[in-house]
């Protein structure tokens, strides 16, 4: 299945990164996004994964496994098309699964769609958890990333985490 023969004399194996062509005469370096580990055939990684390396004329032999917040995912169906994990958008990380991205937690952020990480205290997430930004007037918040109003009567602290009584004792 991996042999072929130019000659019709003998046959040769194909290298890892290449495959033989339908009519067995030669072994075609893989397509950018695709690997062949043993010279049989040129695949697509599986979900979570890319090619060892995503550039023409240079086959991929086997697959590494998406890291640093990024993900991957592939239906098969991108013929020629290159394949490589990319990183979420801001506010999102990637899932258990590392086929596609999720929306950062109640109170984390991330500015870069890497891993979600909490705000500081006295902070929260902005609107599309890409950033943190202080607490509103009034709130605060002791480093779980939600800001709450204080009761009538109090006050934050300096450092907006928590909230104290205006009386004078």
């Amino acid at each position: 299945l991996g042999w072929v023969s130019a000659t019709g004399v003998v046959c040769e194996p194909c290298e890892a990164g290449k495959a033989p062509t339908e009519a067995h005469v030669l072994c075609e370096v893989c397509p950018p996004g695709q690997y062949s580990s043993l010279g049989f055939s040129c695949g697509y990684c599986e979900t979570g994964k890319e090619p060892n390396v995503v550039e023409f004329g240079v086959g991929a032999t086997h697959c590494t496994a998406c890291i640093n917040g990024t993900h991957r995912h592939n239906d098969g169906t991108e013929d020629g098309v290159m394949q490589s994990c990319q990183s979420c958008a801001p506010g999102r990380q990637s899932n258990n699964e590392r086929d596609g991205c999720d929306a950062c937690a109640l109170g984390q952020h991330s500015d870069d769609g890497g891993d979600c990480i909490p705000c500081n205290v006295g902070t929260e997430p902005n609107g599309d958890q890409s950033a943190c930004q202080s607490c509103p007037a009034n709130s605060r918040s002791d480093g779980n990333g939600i800001c709450e109003p204080c009761a009538v009567g109090e006050t934050p602290d300096a450092n907006q985490q928590y909230c104290v009584s205006c009386s004078s004792d």
